[in-house]
């Protein structure tokens, strides 16, 4: 089976090293999911062999749970809004912001989770929920749930769905894909995680995943006597710089002709202080910017009508012309090769931000640039 998804993506970049140069990609529209699909393949493969061989080690670091569950939701709403599918969460109230453990691992799951949800549900919603179940000795037991009105599984199917290379029914592979191994790795993983794993199902109307963890309690720091921090309130920490609301709304405009980018840019930016603008090529942001004052600009460097490289140039241009302050601009793109980063800032760009982007490093970068 694996020498058969080679043999397709091969097939497919023969095709594409008959593109002739300067034709963009995107008119080849098969040849970016096949080379995804094969690469998510070889990385469940990579996963599967380390936990079946005791070689995955897990992190301990500590981590904002609630950004966690909030982001991922956030980057998987964007496609399960391609479906019509209403995507939300909700965490209990005594859920702690912080704890200790491997942040990635415990998104792989939830990434995994969500993704079938979203392939198997073809009307309806997808709901997350966190709940406390217990705690101990400075250790607390998480519950998660994934429930969505999809298309059910068969109870006498439930318990093949968690082993490899398996799906409850083969008619599921040939209309939805997939190899069978998201349920069997997220399974495992939940297990070196100290919980386990569970789905309870009828067909029709739906299944809900659930799934525990073990984490580390993050001590409470003892208060020093005669202090007090002004950003706290009710216990909550004090909000960095880009989510502080004592002053004006700093005002971004992202230039991007992916919708979905421009989505989870939106769902990214939505809790803060910033102002977000969108345009959908070059052209449109620089004019944008003729217009108004934007205290930055995130501008992608491969779009239609005007790419980046030419708007940055263009804009740099205009500011010089005219005496206008400088607009911070960060390149915001796919590209991650040697010399990309020097080719956007010798267009002008104050800083080179590769996608896919997590929130945290968008909120960084930005701070970074602003000086915050």
């Amino acid at each position: 089976w694996i020498a058969n998804d080679f043999g397709t993506v091969v097939s497919r970049i023969d095709i594409l090293r008959a593109v002739k140069p300067g034709e963009r990609y995107s008119t080849l529209p098969y040849v970016r999911p096949g080379g995804e699909s094969l690469l998510q393949l070889i990385n469940n493969i990579l996963d599967l062999s380390k936990v079946e061989s005791g070689k995955l080690e897990l992190e301990a670091v500590t981590f904002g749970l609630h950004d966690l569950v909030h982001d991922t939701c956030a980057m998987m709403a964007v496609k399960a809004g391609e479906k019509g599918l209403s995507l939300n969460a909700d965490l209990g109230p005594n859920i702690p912001e912080k704890l200790v453990g491997d942040p990635g691992r415990l998104r792989q799951i939830l990434v995994n989770l969500l993704g079938n949800a979203i392939k198997f549900t073809d009307a309806g919603r997808i709901h997350v929920t966190v709940t406390r179940d217990r705690d101990w000795a400075g250790k607390i037991m998480l519950r998660f749930a994934v429930s969505d009105t999809g298309v059910g599984i068969p109870e006498q199917e439930q318990e093949l769905i968690f082993a490899p290379f398996t799906q409850a029914d083969a008619s599921v592979t040939r209309k939805y894909g997939g190899t069978g191994l998201g349920l069997a790795i997220s399974n495992r993983l939940v297990e070196l995680l100290g919980g386990g794993m569970e789905v309870v199902s009828e067909p029709g109307k739906g299944a809900t995943f659930s799934f525990t963890v073990c984490l580390d309690l993050v001590p409470d720091p003892k208060p020093q006597k005669g202090r007090r921090d002004p950003g706290k309130e009710a216990g909550r920490p004090a909000d960095p710089p880009h989510l502080q609301s004592d002053s004006a709304p700093l005002s971004l405009l992202l230039v991007e002709d992916n919708k979905d980018n421009r989505l989870l840019v939106k769902a990214y930016l939505k809790r803060t202080g910033y102002r977000l603008t969108m345009a959908e090529n070059g052209q449109e942001g620089v004019d944008l910017v003729a217009k108004h004052a934007f205290d930055l600009v995130l501008m992608d460097m491969q779009m239609p009508v005007m790419d980046g490289y030419t708007a940055t140039r263009t804009i740099r241009e205009m500011e010089e012309a005219t005496g206008r302050a400088r607009t911070p601009i960060i390149a915001f793109t796919a590209h991650a090769l040697v010399g990309d980063r020097e080719k956007s800032l010798a267009a002008g760009c104050d800083d080179h931000l590769v996608k896919p982007v997590r929130k945290q490093e968008l909120l960084d970068k930005i701070c970074a640039v602003l000086g915050e």
